[in-house]
This record gives C-alpha cells, structure tokens and sequence, in this order.
C-alpha cells in the first residue's frame, strides 16, 4: 500500500504536455501505430514487449470503447490516440506503476527464498520507499517494467537452485527472455542462472554432459521467448542492428554533456541520491557480508548487479533510470546488512530479544531521508506544470488561436490541441532563428512577428538556452504578460541534484525553491494588441 501510494501520488504530471516526461511520446506513438494495421515498430532503440502490452491495453480500451459506441473504426480510434494522447500516456504511467508495486511484493518473494520473513519485509520496505524507482514509476517509459520482469526472472532462478526442476529452468529462461525483450541490457539477468546451472550452487553433482543439455535448453527458452515478443529482430534484421549500434554508441558517446563514466556517476549520483546514502552503504556493504558468510549463494545475489554496472558504467550516457535494475539487488543486499547489524548489536550488549526494536530503530534512521525525498518528488510532481499552466492562460487569453513564438529546447516549450493529423488547431508555434534575427515557419519561411512569444529557463544547464539575444533582438515589441516560475533561480543555499543529461526537470534532491515541474515561462505579448 506504500508502495503504490508514492508511486500513484502525481502520476498525472504534465499531462497533456507530450515532453513532461521524454521518451513517453516515442513509446506510446509505437504502441498507438500498431493500430494502422502495421506491427512493425519501426524503431530499434528498444526491444518491442513494452510497447506490445501497451497496444494490448490499448485495444482493450479501443474494443470498450467500440462496445459503447465511443469509436466506430479502427481509423477513428487512431485519430482519437493523437487528439487525445494524455490519456494513453496516462495509461502507459499506470502500467508502469503497477509493475512498480508489484516489484515490491517480487523483492519480499526474493528475501523470503534468501534470508527469512524478517529481512525480506525490509528489503520490500527498502524498495517502497526508494526515491529513484518511485519517481520512474511515474513514467510511461520500459525501465521499471524491464526491473519487474529481471527480479521475477531472479526468483525462479532462486527456486530453480532450490529444486533443479526442468520446470523452473524454462520458466527462469522464459521471463529472462521477456526480460531482455522489454530492455536489452535486462537480458543480463542470464548470468545468475548461468552461476547456478554450471556453478557449484545448487550442490547437486551433474556430469557435464547434464549441464549442456540444461544450458542448451535455457539458452533456446531465453531466445525464444525474447524472439516471440520482438519478433522484428528477426525479421528485420539490418534495422534491428542498427539500433542496437545507435544504442550503443549513443551510451559510449555520452548526452549533450559530458559527466564522466558511469562507473562513478551511478555511485556518486545516481545511486547515491536516487537511493540514499545509507542504504547504498548498506547494499554494498551486504554483498561483501553475504559473499564471506557462503560466497555461492553470495555470487548469486551479486553476479547480476555487478555484471550489469560494470555493462552499463562504461558508457558516458547516465540517465540516473540507467542504473534502476540494480536498484532491487541492493535493497536484499542492504535488508541483509541491517538485519546482521541488529542482531550482532544486541547480542554484543546481552539483549537479543530487542533484535526487533534495533532492526526498527535503524531502518528509522537509514530509510527516514529516503522517505521524505521520495515525498518531496512526489508533492513536486502533483502540482501543476509550468507549461501546462503557460498553455491554458495562453488560450484563456486567445481563445480565437495565436502565432505564438518559441525558442530552446523542444522539451520545455509549451504545446497546444491538435487535429487528428496532429497538426495545431488553433494556435501555431514558429521559431526564432538567432542568425537572421526573425522568426521563422516550420518549412522556413520567414512570417510576422507573433501575437505571443514564450521564453523559457531550465533548471538544467543542458537544456537551458539564455533567451537574451531574442529579447534583444525582439523585446521592444513585446510587453511582459505573465510570468510563471517553477523554481527559485538564485536560492540561496540550494543545492540541487538533477538527473544531468535528461530533459527532466524535477531534481532527485535538493527540493529548496522548486515549486513544480517544468521550467521557468515567461509570457510576452506584442504590444497594441487587445485581449480577452
């Protein structure tokens, strides 16, 4: 129930700007265009089970919607999802929070199988509460779902140690496959069961012979599975290879700025505020722990999380939601350590009954700062968003359409309606080009100057474009309006963490001054003209 409170408060956030959140309108555009007939994603960068669940769920709403008479076609039901996109990406955030919770109830599973009821229900609380998975479960995006999918493919590899069944080894591949088929770095979920099919963990003794066939038929099971919900890989081959190399070039090559690899960025800031310092030092601390008490069951836990951050800190692209699913792995490395902490405390002082109340104590202690970050990302998302907000007074003040003038990045710019084409409908955005000192159409063409010009400030040095040379070049023209500020620029004494390179402008911490999504918007008038 916490777990779904922090990941359900705000989840509407933004809406119905397409940029709230970047990478929801590329996800959610694949998923609605499978309604035109083609299952073709045409886009590489991700695997394709996220965006076919989300037809899935599309479709679901499209065949209710037909049964009420909403929508009499296919093709209406395709001009509905752009005319109304906030309400697939709202569905796409729903889905993900569910997976999100449900992650929690995974972890618990996980603990239990591990180290007992007591550690498990600390990890789970561990995950509830962690800032960086709550916020990215507010996203309509793979990465809390490809979690999901690599912890459920975790415990059966637990159960799959515990019993040697064939059973639980197709069913380890098969959600290893699906795994990778939502996010490819996820198919990294392998190595644990590769520790526990060729290793020493399960203490049985198998010839060699046993174990190839039982590698040979998890490695079919992973691959076919991944195939059956990306079946494009395959039949598309050349397309699919190259965004695997876009994707990979792109992670090696870093995101506009250059922060360092990720091997320290994950742990200085990802990690370290995404999760807290406390039971980062925890979770780290716990493998070590558990890795001296029975180093098999200890390479288990840890050959995933260590694999998978050594994979994805040798890139300098690191979005903070790169490092998510490592985030489950430490909270049971982490539960463990705490749980080890209390026992010894209080057996040290002669009082192991208060095992309990020590355990209370420090989670206390360590989750308390946790919790609060993830409340304060929370109360930002529920308030409104600063383009939102620019949006409805510019049509409150235009309600017959405006030439409104933008200028920056494309993720803070205020959007308005569109036709089912998704062309605007009444109020068309043209871009200043700094050269020529005009304002320019989309096909380039030179056009009047507009009745509106918006200027934005990002909170975020990367997508903060300094708009003096247009009110330079401009600004006689123009009569500030209205003035819309989702953060403090000149806090004193802030110290705010962002998620660097993203184009997301909710800080991870550091919440002095931060008044709501988005950036800071100014909104000018030219000067003459009469409002309503």
């Amino acid at each position: 129930m916490l777990a779904a409170a922090v990941r359900l408060w705000g989840i509407d956030f933004g809406l119905a700007q397409p940029f709230a959140r970047p990478d929801e309108e590329t996800v959610v555009g694949v998923a609605t265009a499978f309604f035109t007939g083609d299952l073709h994603p045409h886009f590489f960068n991700y695997p394709t089970l996220y965006m076919y669940t989300l037809a899935a769920l599309f479709g679901a709403y499209f065949m209710v919607g037909r049964t009420f008479g909403w929508f009499r076609s296919s093709h209406q039901f395709v001009t509905f999802t752009v005319t109304n996109a906030a309400t697939f990406r709202l569905m796409a955030r729903v889905a993900s929070a569910t997976a999100g919770v449900a992650t929690v109830g995974v972890v618990y599973t996980a603990g239990q199988r591990l180290f007992g009821r007591t550690t498990a229900l600390i990890a789970a609380l561990f995950l509830a509460v962690s800032p960086l998975h709550a916020r990215d479960s507010h996203f309509g995006v793979t990465d809390v779902t490809a979690t999901f999918l690599v912890m459920v493919s975790f415990v059966l590899v637990l159960r799959l140690a515990e019993t040697g069944t064939v059973r639980d080894l197709v069913l380890s591949g098969v959600t290893a496959g699906l795994a990778a088929s939502t996010k490819y770095n996820a198919g990294l979920i392998v190595v644990p069961a590769l520790w526990v099919i060729l290793g020493p963990i399960s203490g049985r003794r198998l010839d060699w012979a046993v174990r190839g066939r039982r590698l040979a038929l998890y490695g079919v099971c992973t691959a076919a599975a991944f195939v059956a919900a990306s079946p494009y890989v395959l039949l598309d081959w050349p397309a699919f290879l190259r965004g695997i190399r876009i994707e990979a070039g792109h992670l090696q090559a870093g995101h506009g700025v250059i922060l360092g690899r990720g091997w320290v960025v994950h742990v200085t800031s990802s990690l370290r505020h995404g999760l807290g310092i406390w039971p980062l030092a925890l979770g780290v601390g716990g493998f070590v722990l558990l890795i001296r008490k029975n180093w098999t069951s200890g390479i288990l836990l840890a050959s995933f999380p260590v694999t998978y951050y050594l994979l994805i800190g040798a890139g300098q692209t690191v979005f903070a939601r790169y490092i998510l699913p490592v985030v489950p792995f430490l909270c049971l490395s982490g539960a463990a350590m705490l749980d080890w902490i209390a026992e010894r405390t209080t057996a040290w002082v002669g009082r192991p009954a208060l095992k309990m109340w020590a355990a209370a104590v420090l989670l206390a202690v360590v989750l308390g700062p946790s919790f609060l970050r993830t409340v304060r990302i929370d109360s930002v998302l529920a308030s409104p968003d600063s383009r939102v907000l620019a949006s409805e007074w510019i049509q409150a003040a235009f309600p017959g359409g405006a030439l409104v003038g933008q200028h920056g990045a494309v993720f803070g710019r205020v959007q308005f309606p569109v036709d089912g084409r998704n062309e605007p409908l009444l109020y068309h955005t043209v871009e200043f080009d700094a050269g020529s000192g005009r304002f320019l159409a989309r096909r380039g063409e030179a056009t009047p100057l507009p009745e509106v010009l918006v200027v934005q400030r990002a909170p975020v040095p990367l997508w903060d474009d300094r708009p003096d040379h247009i009110l330079e070049a401009v600004g006689t023209h123009y009569v500030l309006a209205k003035s819309i500020l989702a953060f403090e620029p000149d806090q004193t004494g802030a110290h705010r963490v962002y998620d660097w390179q993203d184009a997301f402008f909710v800080p991870l911490e550091g919440f002095g001054g931060v008044h709501r999504p988005g950036p800071n918007l100014s909104i000018y008038v030219r000067r003459g003209l009469k409002r309503l």
